[in-house]
């Protein structure tokens, strides 16, 4: 497992990006140089102590450097460790400001599932928008995630919304049954 598969960042999907890297750096045993977990030893420690943080740091800043598109490696090229490296960029990629917050709440309550698309589509995009405000603390209800999965389908689904809507409240399905639901009879192929 020398090799990766992880594609080169580019700018965007940081958080898709970030888990793949985070899996790749822990398996290697890098991963607590990098998040500043595991900081140089000071001079109180063996010299054989200080290498092997060197090397690891070393090894560290050529995986991150190497999955980052040359873009981005812009941003990083000055930083002095890989934990310099990663800060930079969460600092410059993980927006968790109050504006961040208001565009995902934007996407999220506008979104509108395109023609065409199948329910899965719609299901996995609307599971897309959830992750990045969950990743931002922001979580919707599960009332919100039921009815934007189910309240904007196109009228050959409504089906599907008005069945839900005659269940007694106890037995409706969360929305972690609606998503991981037999996709293939929502979408007419069972």
């Amino acid at each position: 497992m020398d090799k990766f598969a992880i594609a080169k960042f580019n700018g965007n999907d940081f958080a898709v990006w970030k888990f793949q890297m985070r899996a790749y750096l822990r398996y290697h045993e890098l991963l607590d140089v990098v998040e500043g977990m595991k900081a140089r030893p000071d001079s109180e420690g063996t010299s054989k102590e200080q290498e092997e943080w060197d090397r690891k740091d070393e090894k560290a800043q050529f995986a991150l450097s190497c999955a980052l598109e040359t873009n981005v490696v812009r941003h990083i090229m000055n930083m002095k460790t890989a934990a310099e490296m990663w800060t930079r960029l969460v600092t410059i990629y993980e927006q968790k400001n109050k504006t961040s917050i208001h565009i995902l709440h934007q996407k999220f309550y506008n979104y509108q599932m395109r023609p065409g698309a199948t329910i899965t589509e719609h299901v996995a995009a609307i599971e897309e928008l959830v992750r990045q405000l969950e990743d931002l603390n922001q979580k919707p209800t599960d009332e919100q995630i039921i009815t934007k999965v189910l309240y904007i389908l196109p009228q050959q689904y409504q089906h599907i919304a008005a069945a839900f809507d005659m269940l007694p409240e106890k037995e409706q399905p969360s929305s972690s049954v609606i998503k991981a639901g037999n996709n293939e009879k929502w979408n007419g192929r069972d």
